[in-house]
C-alpha cells in the first residue's frame, strides 16, 4: 500500500523559495512593466491599472514565416521560432526595451525612454539576425529576413483582461501604425522602416542615417503618415553609397509623386548606379515604368 506522506513521491510538492517564485512570474510579466504602472510586485497588478505614457513601440516580424514552416515539422517549427527569438530578446533589453508580446515568429516591443534606442535595437536585430543565419550553417536552410517597424506615439499603458486572466499590454493608434509600418517593409524591400513621429523623436538624429520613403494613408487617419528607411544597417558599401545619393533619391521620389516620370526617372537609375542593393530605389524605378505603360 502506497505511502500518504509523500514518501513515495505522490505528496504535496514543496513551497517554491519566493526569489524563484519572483524570478518566474518575471518571465511572464516584465520588470519594467510594474515600475512604469508603479507597483513593486506582480500581486499588486489590478485590472484596469494604467499610465500614459510617449513610447515607441517596435514591430518585427519574419519575411515568408508561413512558407518556410511548410518544410519543417511542427516540433522543429517550434524549435525554430525559440531559437530565433532567444537571439531577438536580449537585443530588445540592451537598448532599454522589454518584450510586450510574442505574437508567434512576431515581436512586439515596447520602448519607453528615448526613440533612438529603438532605433538603435532595430539596427542591433539586424545584426543578431545575420549572426544567427550564419549560426544555422546549412545549405538547405534558408537565410532569414525580418521586417523592422518603429512608430513614436502617446500609449495608454495598463491591465486588461477578466477575472481569471489579465495581460499588460498598450492601447492606441500608435501601436496600430507601427505594425503597418513593419508590414510595408516587404513592399519596400527595406528591412527597417519607421513613421515621422519617430524620426521627429530622435535626439541623435544624425546618429540614424535615414531618407524619406513614401506617405501612406492609415485607417482612422485623416492625414496621410510619412514613412522613413533607416539604412543604419547596411553593408558598409551600400550605406555610404545610400548617403551619397540621399539628394537625389528624395528628388526623385518628390518628383515621383507630382507625377514627372521624365524626371523621376533617371534620379532613381542614378541612385541604383551607386548601389545595386538599394531595393526602394529598384521599387520605385519599376513604378516608374509601369506608370509609362499605363
Amino acid at each position: 500500500m502506497a505511502s500518504s506522506d509523500g514518501a513515495a513521491g505522490h505528496g504535496p510538492a514543496p513551497p517554491v523559495p519566493p526569489g524563484e517564485l519572483e524570478a518566474a512570474a518575471a518571465r511572464f510579466v516584465p520588470p519594467r512593466l510594474l515600475e512604469l504602472l508603479g507597483v513593486h510586485d506582480i500581486s499588486q497588478l489590478r485590472l484596469g491599472a494604467s499610465t500614459e505614457r510617449k513610447m515607441t513601440i517596435l514591430f518585427s516580424d519574419i519575411c515568408g514565416f508561413t512558407a518556410l514552416c511548410e518544410s519543417m515539422r511542427p516540433e522543429e517549427t517550434f524549435s525554430f521560432i525559440n531559437s530565433f527569438l532567444e537571439a531577438m530578446e536580449p537585443v530588445v533589453t540592451a537598448h532599454g526595451g522589454y518584450v510586450d508580446k510574442y505574437i508567434g515568429d512576431a515581436i512586439m516591443a515596447l520602448f519607453p525612454d528615448r526613440a533612438d534606442d529603438a532605433a538603435d535595437a532595430g539596427v542591433a536585430m539586424l545584426g543578431a539576425l545575420e549572426r544567427f543565419n550564419a549560426s544555422r550553417g546549412r545549405d538547405d536552410r534558408p537565410a532569414i529576413r525580418v521586417g523592422v517597424g518603429l512608430n513614436t506615439g502617446v500609449v495608454m499603458l495598463g491591465i486588461v483582461g477578466g477575472p481569471d486572466r489579465l495581460e499588460g499590454t498598450v492601447v492606441s493608434d500608435a501601436v496600430n501604425l507601427a505594425s503597418r509600418v513593419e508590414g510595408l517593409t516587404r513592399k519596400y524591400g527595406a528591412p527597417l522602416l519607421c513613421g515621422e513621429r519617430t524620426i521627429y523623436s530622435l535626439s541623435e538624429a544624425g546618429r540614424h542615417p535615414a531618407r524619406y520613403l513614401d506617405r501612406i494613408r492609415v485607417k482612422g487617419k485623416r492625414q496621410p503618415q510619412s514613412v522613413y528607411e533607416l539604412y543604419g544597417a547596411d553593408a558598409a558599401a551600400t550605406l555610404a553609397a545610400k548617403s551619397e545619393s540621399l539628394p537625389f533619391f528624395e528628388q526623385a521620389v518628390a518628383w515621383y509623386h507630382l507625377r514627372r516620370i521624365d524626371r523621376a526617372e533617371p534620379l532613381f537609375r542614378s541612385c541604383l548606379e551607386r548601389a545595386p542593393e538599394d531595393a526602394p530605389a529598384r521599387f520605385y524605378l519599376e513604378r516608374c515604368r509601369a506608370f509609362r505603360e499605363e
